[in-house]
Parts: structure tokens; C-alpha cells; sequence
């Protein structure tokens, strides 16, 4: 028992030693760059200075708060998708998620005139598209283990969708679309504004919101379904809430 009292221990300082490494990266982040000096920014120029104070605010800022939003629902949907599979390599991609996202935001690019709206819409859409039609495969499936299944089911609906987004890149302009999807899935944060972040975080907050509050339930789904089961859960349904909001 005291083994294990200073294992719970050790795991919380280490917790807390990650979290305050976060932070200070994130306030370093704030003060360095090339503009109004290279390399870091003495705090007295934020004062003194109005582009300092500007570049920090509307370019800076929002950037920073963007990757560490995102870094943060990344990670806790990898842990989600890797503990329900019970495979440490799983990610989005083997459910047809992330070459859904791509397929709809691709969509979005060639017949949508490639606004914002229109392009993080469909790319929703179809990644939620990929994850119930991978849930339906795999519900038709009637051999092999449900996570065998399902994860087939994922790699054959992702390959669909990385087939469909090879055709709009043959459909779209090389001059215009085509850049426009490439850097949508090569990913990037350098036009990132406030507006961005405020119509992202209506969207995975409440996803994050639902996979703490089940964080608990993600290591009985780790078990056999019969142990989870015998445990007071529902496997199959617990499973497809945590999915969700992972895609989301």
C-alpha cells in the first residue's frame, strides 16, 4: 500500500513539473520572435512600444493559445482512440477521421470558394462521416474481435477518403485550390487570428469536457467487454460517446 501511496506520489510531481514546463514555454513563446528585436523581447518594449505591444497581442497571443488548444485535444483524443483500442500506435487516421477531415475540407476548397466556414464544416462532417461509417462496417462484420473489426473498418473507410482527396487535387486549380489544400494538410498556425480561436473553441471544448469527465471509464473500456460490462458500463455506447467527442 505504501508502494503504491508514493507511486501516486511521484506520477503527481511529475504532473505538476510538465504543467508549470508548459507554462513557462508558453510566456517564453510570448516574448520571442524577430520583430522589434530578434531573439527575445525585453518586457520594458511592451510598455514603451506599440508594435511590440501589437504583435504581441493580435499575432502572438492567438497563435500561442492555438497550439496549446490544440496540442491539448490532440493529445487527450490520442489517448482516448489508443486506450479503446488497447494500442499505444492508433491514432484519428485508423478510423478514416483525419482522411475524412481532409476529404471534407477539400470539399470545401474546390466547390465552397474556400472560406473559413465552409471549409472547417465539411471537414467536420466528413470526419464524423468516416467514424459512423467505420462504426457501421464494423457492426456488419460478424467475425473477429469488435475492436479487429472496427479498426479494419477504419483503414478501408480512410483509404476511400485518401482516394477522394487525390481526385479533387486532380480537379482543383494548380494556380489557387491546390495550394489551399496542400497547406490545409501540411497544417500550420501563422495566419491564425483571434477570430479563428473563437470559432474553434465552441467546437472541442465541450468534446474535451466529455472525455474528462469519462477520463475513469477509459480504463475499464481497456478491459475485455465482458469485465467492463460486468463493471456497471455499457461498453458499445461508452465507446461511441468517447469517439465522438475525440472526433470532435
Amino acid at each position: 500500500m505504501d508502494g503504491e501511496n508514493e507511486k501516486k506520489k511521484k506520477q503527481g510531481r511529475r504532473l505538476w513539473l510538465l504543467a508549470a514546463a508548459v507554462l513557462v514555454c508558453l510566456i517564453l513563446s510570448a516574448f520571442i520572435g524577430r520583430y522589434p528585436k530578434p531573439f527575445l523581447t525585453p518586457f520594458s518594449a511592451l510598455i514603451d512600444n506599440e508594435l511590440a505591444r501589437s504583435l504581441l497581442v493580435h499575432l502572438r497571443l492567438p497563435r500561442i493559445l492555438m497550439a496549446f488548444l490544440l496540442g491539448t485535444v490532440l493529445s487527450a483524443s490520442g489517448a482516448v482512440f489508443q486506450m479503446i483500442f488497447r494500442n499505444p500506435l492508433v491514432d484519428s487516421g485508423f478510423l478514416g477521421v483525419s482522411s475524412g477531415a481532409a476529404f471534407g475540407a477539400s470539399i470545401g476548397i474546390v466547390y465552397m470558394g474556400g472560406t473559413a466556414l465552409g471549409v472547417q464544416s465539411t471537414a467536420a462532417v466528413f470526419a464524423f462521416l468516416g467514424l459512423a461509417a467505420s462504426y457501421a462496417i464494423a457492426r456488419r462484420i460478424r467475425w473477429g474481435d469488435w475492436v479487429f473489426r472496427l479498426l479494419l473498418a477504419g483503414i478501408s473507410i480512410g483509404a476511400l477518403y485518401s482516394a477522394g482527396t487525390g481526385v479533387l487535387k486532380y480537379l482543383a486549380d494548380p494556380q489557387k485550390q491546390l495550394p489551399d489544400i496542400t497547406f490545409w494538410l501540411l497544417g500550420g498556425l501563422w495566419s491564425v487570428t483571434w477570430s479563428d480561436f473563437w470559432q474553434v473553441l465552441p467546437v472541442v471544448v465541450p468534446g474535451l469536457a466529455v472525455i474528462v469527465l469519462m477520463r475513469w471509464r477509459l480504463n475499464l473500456l481497456a478491459m475485455r467487454d465482458e469485465t467492463a460490462f460486468s463493471l456497471g458500463l455499457r461498453p458499445g455506447r461508452e465507446r461511441l460517446v468517447l469517439l465522438t467527442a475525440a472526433v470532435a
